[in-house]
């Protein structure tokens, strides 16, 4: 029979994406707090096993983060809170994959422009030096045998980067948090990929349909697909056949 892993105790404060702390008790008994700070989780040690002092500790650190953002202007919320709201309230509703996705770009923007920083103070001279930093860093990404790549990487890679900001600005803008649209919205990336994809002619095509028609018809269907979307093959694979016009 299986054995039951033992359930630790928590608390939680605050309401979540605005002012959400946890207290928690560690393996050795010992209790911590768990907040949302510039976008990233963080953790402190409250150095003791009282859980009532630690849901006092938890409840006063939720009224205090309450107390600071009563005080401000609404345009005054820094892109760190931005990210920080943002990453909690719309992130956990995606794909593993997009999550990821977030938290990493967060942390590349965090090098770029700092956590204290106005929103609304975002201006397209932000995604031109983020857009620098990506080309100049390249594709840090582990590679096989653990290795970095190295690799330059492509505009796509940032645009999807300047893209997540301007849908957390938008969401801002949609929830109240913001009330001035910020200049890096109207920002529009002109830069060419480096890549040159390979093209066939007509006749070349027609071949490899034919020869699609002997290995099934769910090659055929395959290459039709692909060449009348333009998707790539593995994008194909995951189309639904009301998302293709026939």
């Amino acid at each position: 029979m299986a054995r039951r892993e033992k359930v630790r105790w928590s608390y939680k404060a605050g309401e979540k994406g605005r002012n959400r702390v946890r207290a928690f008790e560690v393996a050795s008994g010992m209790l911590h707090l768990e907040f949302m700070e510039a976008g990233q989780r963080c953790t402190a040690a409250l150095g003791h096993r009282d859980k009532q002092r630690a849901k006092q500790a938890a409840d006063q650190l939720a009224a205090d983060f309450t107390r600071s953002r009563q005080v401000r202007d609404p345009d005054e919320l820094t892109i760190g809170e931005l990210f920080d709201n943002y990453v909690q309230d719309m992130t956990p509703g995606k794909s593993a994959s997009k999550q990821a996705h977030d938290r990493r770009v967060v942390k590349l923007w965090l090098e770029v422009v700092p956590a204290s920083r106005p929103a609304v103070s975002l201006v397209e001279a932000d995604a031109r030096r983020y857009i620098a930093y990506r080309k100049n860093r390249g594709d840090l990404r582990p590679g096989k045998a653990g290795r970095n790549r190295n690799a330059p990487i492509q505009p796509r890679s940032w645009r999807a980067d300047i893209q997540f900001v301007g849908a957390t600005l938008r969401w801002a803008l949609a929830q109240g948090r913001i009330t001035r649209v910020p200049g890096l919205l109207s920002f529009r990336d002109r830069t060419r990929s480096a890549v040159v994809r390979p093209s066939i002619s007509d006749a070349e095509f027609d071949r490899m349909l034919s020869a699609a028609v002997e290995i099934g018809p769910a090659c055929h269907c395959m290459m039709m697909v692909t060449h009348e979307t333009g998707h790539r093959s593995g994008n194909d694979t995951e189309t639904r056949i009301l998302s293709a016009e026939v």
